[in-house]
């Protein structure tokens, strides 16, 4: 009896799973519909989005559309996590606010002259995949740290490529189902589904031909689903190939990003082994050691380089931009050396966290070297630009995220998570903050 009661669980639970997957296999393809129509790709849809005058329109429709995308995206991640029988994890409920303050700013902001929309759109899709991963607890770690660049790149290329015919499937047990119903006489929900399905291709293909064959029957039809149809009107075979390419792979890579989240668990981290303290801070010194001399060499040739500008050898503008984005790049790599050095010293001893002290507090006098010379740019000609903004925001960021990272290493601290969650708000406030206005 017991066990009778438990395999009427399991198979109930499983029907669950299976309508789960059913629905989101029908959800997924309208928004990747939906998804290829707003990057203007040749689709019916895509006519009504991008071809409509005045053109303030068009903006405003796109920037509901990114909206509807991100809240049809969000939904499918919760409904699916639920009928898996799980909750979403407590950490992810930050990220989902986060996701849904820059799907807003579409709708809100997003206008023909606002230069930064890439920028929002790269933010959103990598908010929307790191959030999907929290939900489905699917992170290398419990919480957000220098390894959720390895989540974010499992969320965009892993995940949704290692099941690419996981939504065929999932269509094909759609039709197994409708036809086993249709044979079995108590499942007339099943044969009244599977009826109107097969009709669908059927009523639209009659409906067009009495359209033609009768001009009063094509003005009611017009006049009753005006708006519908004003969706077709550009409607032609070029279009339709055109979506069929786009829209497959589309629909392939959400299914696959959305059930491989929830179903495949995250690789659990190995034993992470010490190596050697000495061979650490022999990989180490080094590196401090030519940032030094970098700098003392910079000292030494900064009165050089203002007597250039004073004599009009050089411009300010040269100056400023000189050397910029490679000691951006410096940053980037400190930040690599710093959290392979991390995690092959769990237990640092004092003289390895007094090294790595000093490789942040090396990288924080870069950023403010590369910061002088941007502000002494801006001083100089006295207003903003699009460009001077993010540079001057990136490299705030990274102080803010070196500096944290000092501390993180002297207490039990979370600082990367704080570093990063301080870029995301302060690039959100700024993307808020009607740039084209004051930084054209």
């Amino acid at each position: 009896m017991l066990e009778n009661t438990a395999d009427s669980g399991k198979n109930m639970a499983r029907e669950e799973e299976k309508g789960a997957e059913w629905l989101l296999s029908l959800a997924i393809p309208a928004a990747a519909y939906l998804y290829i129509s707003l990057l203007g790709w040749p689709t019916v849809l895509q006519s009504w989005l991008w071809q409509a005058p005045p053109y303030w329109q068009v903006w405003r429709r796109i920037g509901v559309g990114w909206l509807i995308f991100a809240i049809v995206f969000a939904a499918c991640g919760l409904l699916y996590l639920r009928a898996a029988g799980r909750k979403p994890a407590r950490g992810s409920w930050g990220y989902l606010a986060l996701m849904g303050a820059v799907a807003l700013w579409f709708p809100i902001c997003f206008r023909e002259d606002q230069n930064i929309f890439i920028y929002m759109l790269i933010y959103l899709h990598g908010v929307a995949v790191y959030w999907l991963l929290a939900a489905a607890d699917n992170r290398s770690d419990a919480y957000l740290n220098e390894r959720g660049v390895k989540d974010l790149g499992r969320g965009f290329v892993s995940l949704p490529f290692s099941g690419w015919l996981l939504c065929f499937r999932s269509w094909a047990s759609l039709l197994v189902w409708g036809l086993r119903g249709s044979r079995e006489e108590k499942g007339r929900g099943r044969q009244v589904f599977f009826g109107l399905l097969i009709c669908v291709p059927v009523f639209f293909l009659m409906a067009a031909v009495l359209m033609r064959a009768d001009e009063y029957f094509s003005f009611f039809v017009e006049t009753l689903f005006s708006g519908l149809l004003g969706l077709f009107d550009q409607a032609n075979f070029a279009s339709v190939i055109f979506t069929l390419i786009f829209w497959m792979p589309v629909t392939c890579y959400l299914y696959s990003l959305i059930y491989n989240a929830v179903r495949k668990k995250a690789p659990q981290p190995g034993v992470r082994r010490q190596a050697p303290q000495t061979m650490l801070a022999s990989f180490l010194v080094p590196l401090l050691l030519l940032y030094l001399l970098f700098f003392a060499v910079r000292l030494a040739g900064i009165s050089g380089a203002m007597e250039d500008i004073a004599s009009g050898e050089i411009y300010v503008s040269t100056y400023a931009r000189e050397g910029f984005f490679e000691l951006c790049v410096v940053a980037a790599v400190n930040l690599c050396v710093f959290g392979l050095v991390s995690w092959f010293s769990p237990q640092a001893g004092t003289g390895l966290r007094l090294l790595l002290s000093g490789l942040c507090a090396e990288t924080i006098a870069f950023i403010v070297l590369a910061f002088s010379k941007m502000w002494y740019y801006i001083s100089t000609y006295g207003s903003f630009t699009l460009k001077r903004v993010l540079c001057c925001w990136l490299l705030l960021t990274l102080l803010v995220l070196f500096a944290m990272m000092t501390v993180q290493l002297w207490k039990r601290f979370k600082g990367v998570r704080i570093g990063v969650w301080f870029g995301c708000i302060t690039f959100l406030l700024l993307a808020y903050s009607n740039l084209p206005a004051w930084a054209p």
